[in-house]
């Protein structure tokens, strides 16, 4: 750069030594029009409406759908140039379109590829819950038979109650005390449906405990009209070969009523 603004200086010393030459009649005309030939390339190359920046970027961008488009797996040094291409604060924008681009288009091994070279740059910003969330789309294109992985709770068995409201936290057993999914529900349903929506952390979720055949830690309390609390603990062994499971809370899982 410094190079560059050297040289530009040198090929101007002649131009400035005749404007400022005061025996010179034209040199209002020659400064205009030498002041516009300036301003012009400047504008357009060094401006951020820089043609060059814009040529390069619409480039990168072709090259990249090209390659996903066509079912090609992308390259470490595809995504190095855009590493070294995008500004910091675009960096992440670009791996998600290029993440989702790629599934879209069924290129998964793409999407997966630039989802692990990506990783760091998504932990280091702080960004952990955008990567697991894109995580989860690649893996739900990936294995659609989990995708809808549900756990329906039947409170049926329940002593008596009229129920106000009924609060589910799952957990893995012997796994860390975030909870996999956490549901509520403000009226007197019996069937307590739990899905990946009620899970708090994108990817760590009921269909990753199904793909896991996990051992889960469930935890029911029913609050009634009375003011009444019941509450029932039990551990469910989930199967891949079931991935819509219903299970009923026996009658003699939960405590009893406390105020």
């Amino acid at each position: 750069m410094i190079a560059i603004l050297i040289l530009s200086f040198l090929i101007a010393l002649p131009f400035f030594l005749y404007v400022f030459n005061a025996g010179n009649r034209a040199r209002s005309i020659v400064l205009f029009f030498g002041l516009l030939v300036i301003f012009i390339p400047s504008f357009f190359f060094l401006s951020k409406f820089s043609i060059i920046g814009s040529t390069k970027e619409i480039m990168l961008i072709d090259e990249i759908n090209s390659q996903i488009v066509g079912k090609n797996i992308l390259d470490i040094k595809d995504l190095r140039k855009v590493k070294d291409f995008a500004e910091d604060e675009q960096l992440l924008r670009w791996y998600e379109e290029i993440i989702m681009k790629s599934i879209e288009n069924d290129n998964l091994d793409s999407a997966e590829l630039t989802l692990r070279f990506a990783e760091d740059d998504f932990v280091n910003t702080g960004n952990e819950t955008l990567y697991y969330y894109l995580f989860s789309v690649l893996r739900d294109k990936r294995f659609p038979e989990f995708a809808d992985a549900s756990i329906s709770l039947d409170i049926s068995l329940l002593p008596t109650c009229d129920i106000n409201n009924s609060i589910v936290k799952v957990f893995i057993n012997d796994g860390p005390l975030i909870p996999l999914a956490v549901f509520q529900n403000n009226s007197s349903e019996l069937i307590l449906k739990i899905t990946n929506n009620n899970s708090p952390i994108p990817g760590f979720d009921i269909s990753s405990a199904f793909m896991n055949e996990s051992t889960l830690r469930i935890t029911t309390k029913v609050a009634c009209e009375n003011e009444d609390i019941f509450e029932a603990k039990k551990l469910y062994k989930l199967s891949k070969n079931n991935v819509n499971t219903v299970f009923k809370i026996p009658s003699n899982q939960w405590l009893k009523p406390y105020k």
